[in-house]
């Protein structure tokens, strides 16, 4: 798939689990960021600075400049492309909700961190959970 979509395979994928999935301010461990590629190498650094610049202390200070830094490590735009539609089509079984389901891929062309969607199934259906509101009332600082 990475080949297929990205030309490449040869950028660190994740398959994050648990609670450094979340990306909430103090989970950060290795151990929960699976890694599927480069396994021998075991680099996270760019996982781990994708992280520290979403918890930066410009981020309510300098805003555009932290924009700047998060768009210079993450597909911005995709991943609030996939939020968008995540949120309306009310899947509870993935991020927002629950710390798991998508991929992370540093794509080596841009050298930015894509979110990879995965196991969509429960979008749609009956809800085990309570879904994100469409208002996002609900996010708070825990993540959920």
């Amino acid at each position: 798939m990475l080949d297929d979509q990205f030309g490449s395979s040869t950028g660190n994928c994740y398959k994050p689990e648990g609670k450094a999935g979340t990306f909430t301010y103090g989970t950060f461990n290795t151990t929960d960021f699976d890694l599927k590629t480069n396994e021998d190498i075991a680099d996270y650094s760019d996982v781990l600075a994708f992280y520290n610049i979403l918890h930066s202390s410009i981020r309510n200070s300098y805003v555009e400049q932290w924009k700047s830094n998060l768009e210079s490590v993450f597909d911005v735009d995709h991943f609030m492309k996939w939020l968008a539609t995540n949120t309306v089509i009310q899947n509870w079984d993935s991020y927002g909700i629950i710390g798991h389901n998508y991929y992370l891929y540093n794509d080596p062309y841009t050298n930015k961190i894509v979110w990879i969607p995965w196991d969509n199934n429960e979008a749609l259906t009956a809800m085990e959970r309570e879904p994100l509101s469409l208002s996002m009332t609900k996010v708070t600082i825990n993540g959920h």
